[in-house]
């Protein structure tokens, strides 16, 4: 299997206890396929390769931290994400103060 993506030339920290360290590392869609000369030998006529000239790969982290007051008060709040165009804005805005007669602010 060619992989489309290949890092080589890298200090890949690849966070698996068995295999800490690579120095190549080769994707194939979203997913790690080889490391070190298995890497290389994914290689295909349209395999794009990149020369990390030493530099560190370490994987994808995603930062999903909340503070924790203003994170679960927003679970009570008007939440307009995915809200698109002016009537759809409306319409939930109107609909949540229908709801929450009560509250101040929305």
């Amino acid at each position: 299997m060619t992989a489309d993506l290949i890092v080589a030339n890298a200090r890949v920290l690849t966070q698996d206890p068995a295999h800490p360290r690579a120095a190549a590392v080769a994707v194939r869609g979203n997913r790690i396929v080889a490391l070190d000369d298995d890497a290389l030998a994914r290689r295909g006529q349209g395999t794009r390769v990149i020369d990390a000239a030493g530099a560190t790969v370490l994987p994808g982290f995603i930062e999903s931290h909340l503070h924790v007051f203003p994170g679960g008060a927003s679970l009570t709040s008007l939440q307009l994400n995915g809200v698109h165009g002016m009537d759809r804005l409306t319409a939930v805005v109107r609909a949540w103060a229908a709801a929450h007669p009560d509250d101040r602010l929305i």
